[in-house]
């Protein structure tokens, strides 16, 4: 910071503009609740009230010796502060950075999983709870439509990695033209940040089976609803602690109106107890498609794979 600051002309202008945009957030570092009143009441942690004049008092040199002001005097109090990131109230941005962030954790599965398949009877070990023999590719006699959606099934949502993309429902046909597999997938919505993970994570499955070529086509119309969601689908969200969506068609017994922005009025059920005794507590989540809820009975927050139809 005192190397910008006190560099030229424009490094000291942009370490100013990122100082300006991001002091609104200092405040929640030391956001503290009555659990953190407790704790550091016993001794347990360092009072949130000191941590803060320390931090302050060391910025504020820092900042002196970087020729920068502070906005809001240095003080990390006000109403212009930023709150609730502690309490789980996040907005949609949160998503694309966690989808990069699970971008990067997955690019060395890419460059490793051909080392680690392993070829019996001419089939590949599935990914999974349990192992699963999934066909080759590397046969032109064995290159059937069903072959092929079988290999894409082993592809996982890299946002919710309990389910894979078939189970999403957003693997809309599997063909061959030639020696070229062709996977059409409808997204989420448009703008989701996982499709270009899942579009590389499904040629890299395909191509790694034995495919000689491969094209992922994108089809927008019609629009993807969680209605395409399979019931083993739904099952594995429960398991993995989400709570899968509520039907969405118009007209079916015991439908839902479709989501919107705004908070929901229905319960909706506790993926570990089955309760319905629980609150919203975020319509964001880690993700746009989730929110958070907390269960009054078991008291854990958990996420809801929100319900809803094409691009809401």
């Amino acid at each position: 910071m005192v190397r910008l600051g006190d560099g030229t002309d424009e490094s000291h202008a942009r370490a100013q503009a990122a100082l300006d945009a991001l002091w609104r957030f200092t405040g929640e570092l030391f956001e503290a609740d009555a659990v953190d009143a407790a704790v550091a009441e016993v001794g347990i942690v360092v009072d949130h009230d000191a941590r803060r004049a320390l931090w302050e008092g060391m910025v504020a040199d820092v900042a002196q010796r970087a020729t920068q002001v502070l906005p809001e005097g240095g003080a990390t109090r006000g109403a212009s502060m930023r709150t609730g990131g502690r309490r789980g109230f996040h907005t949609e941005h949160l998503g694309h950075l966690l989808a990069t962030m699970q971008s990067v954790a997955r690019a060395p599965r890419r460059a490793l999983v051909a080392a680690s398949v392993s070829m019996a009877g001419g089939a590949l070990e599935a990914e999974g709870n349990a192992p699963a023999l999934v066909p080759s590719l590397r046969d032109p006699a064995a290159r059937t439509a069903e072959a092929l959606r079988a290999v894409v099934d082993t592809v996982k949502d890299p946002e919710v990695p309990a389910i894979s993309v078939v189970e999403l429902g957003i693997v809309r046909d599997t063909r061959w033209e030639g020696e070229t597999a062709v996977v059409t997938i409808t997204p989420t919505y448009s703008g989701c940040p996982a499709m270009r993970e899942i579009e590389a994570d499904i040629c890299a499955a395909v191509q790694e089976a034995g495919a000689p070529a491969v094209r992922v086509e994108v089809a927008h119309a019609p629009a993807w609803t969680t209605d395409w969601m399979a019931p083993e689908g739904r099952e594995k969200l429960r398991r993995y602690g989400i709570a899968p969506p509520a039907p969405v068609a118009v007209g079916r017994a015991g439908a839902s109106a479709l989501v919107t922005l705004t908070r929901r009025r229905e319960p909706v059920p506790c993926p570990w107890r089955g309760s319905t005794n629980t609150r919203l507590q975020s319509d964001f989540g880690s993700t746009a498609c989730r929110a958070i809820h907390v269960c009054q009975g078991c008291r854990q927050p958990f996420d809801e794979f929100k319900p809803f139809q094409g691009d809401w």
